[in-house]
């Protein structure tokens, strides 16, 4: 049954010698300690033990792949180390994610160094510049705003909402 059908999916796959089938397993067992390499699952210790043994098994397949080239051992036609090619892919892609989180995170504790500095300048010359406004400042910035882009085309309307403003401002602090 069950047997039956894996001897003749290794026959399908060319994997007649005991060599190919070894040279496949290993490309197999790199993919899974790649896939928990990459996964840190289901810790970080476990991970890095998973990246050296993934990193020993590759450098036996390419050794095993140089003797097939030269000729010494006899794999299938067509065989490639694709364990070793995914666990290298892998490797580098954890570096370049390591590499751009580290760039991240030293823009982002520059950047907030840069804000501090500019809260204590601001702070320095006019108060707390990022603390909150009141809705009234709020209103009579926006309309003041408003108003200079508006001269252009309607400059009594503009200075009129500026007066009512005023006028209002005057009377509630009356």
């Amino acid at each position: 049954g069950f047997a039956c059908s894996i001897m003749e999916l290794v026959k399908c796959a060319h994997l007649s010698t005991l060599h190919g089938i070894v040279f496949e397993l290993l490309s197999a067992f790199i993919t899974t300690c790649s896939g928990v390499f990459i996964g840190q699952w289901p810790d970080a210790e476990q991970a890095g033990f998973a990246f050296k043994v993934a990193f020993a098994i590759s450098m036996l397949q390419l050794a095993v792949y140089g003797t097939y080239l030269s000729g010494d051992w006899p794999l299938p036609p067509h065989s490639w180390p694709l364990g070793t090619f995914f666990f290298s892919a892998s490797w580098g892609l954890d570096r370049y994610m390591l590499y751009s989180l580290n760039k991240t995170l030293k823009l982002i504790s520059e950047f907030g160094t840069a804000i501090e500095d500019m809260k204590k300048r601001q702070g320095n010359k006019e108060g707390d510049a990022c603390a909150p406004k009141s809705k009234k400042d709020q209103k009579s910035e926006n309309l003041r705003r408003r108003g200079s882009k508006k001269k252009d085309k309607n400059d009594k309307h503009a200075s009129s909402v500026e007066n009512a403003n005023q006028k209002d401002s005057n009377k509630k602090s009356r």
